[in-house]
């Protein structure tokens, strides 16, 4: 039987749309940030500032994770820029292992500890030995291998390296961005939906 109220039917049809439209978007808005960190080392006989960019800001990260990067090494004698595929894409990163960077809300953290775990950034590609920051575990795979610790190389200059063990921030927050083309997607959606529904309403 037909309803005695057609236009209060549509209405009813518009919000259930929208309620299921809202629902599907929760995760793509889950993951609608990006976050970027903050790298600033003095080690005396070598410096690396920049930024780090990730996808989540709790749990391990693995090389999916990383965004972006835009890294300046000083080795007191040439400079080198390691930038991200949003950058400039100039060089690539590539992290092993199961638990050597770890991200939280404040910062990120590696554990030299863990056996084998690496995270390097080479420039132009990763497999080479030379133009790169490295981070290595106990085992860890950087072109200076066995060394244990952070190290970078330039050209031809000299390896530079500093030791480190256990847990260590490698990072600090600097802050949360959403992605626009996220909210543009789900707001394109909303926007057409209302505008079948108000023909379907008034016409």
């Amino acid at each position: 039987m037909r309803s005695s109220f057609p236009f209060l039917e549509e209405r009813m049809k518009f919000k259930l749309l929208l309620a299921v439209t809202l629902i599907a978007a929760a995760p793509l808005l889950a993951n609608a940030s990006s976050y970027t960190y903050n790298v600033n080392y003095n080690f005396g006989s070598f410096t690396v500032v920049g930024t780090i960019t990730t996808d989540i800001n709790s749990g391990v990260l693995f090389t999916t994770d990383i965004l972006d990067w835009n890294l300046l090494l000083n080795d007191g004698t040439n400079m080198l820029d390691l930038l991200g595929p949003l950058s400039g894409n100039d060089s690539q990163t590539i992290i092993f292992g199961t638990g050597g960077p770890v991200a939280n809300p404040n910062n990120i953290t590696f554990d030299f500890s863990q056996l084998l775990d690496t995270w390097e950034f080479e420039s132009p590609s990763v497999g080479g030995t030379t133009d790169y920051l490295c981070y290595a575990a106990n085992g860890g795979f950087c072109p200076d291998f066995p060394f244990q610790g952070i190290s970078i190389q330039i050209g031809t200059d000299s390896v530079l390296q500093h030791g480190e063990s256990g847990v260590v921030v490698i990072a600090t927050a600097s802050g949360t961005t959403p992605e626009p083309s996220s909210f543009m997607l789900l707001g394109s959606g909303i926007v057409g939906l209302a505008s079948v529904a108000r023909r379907k309403l008034f016409n």
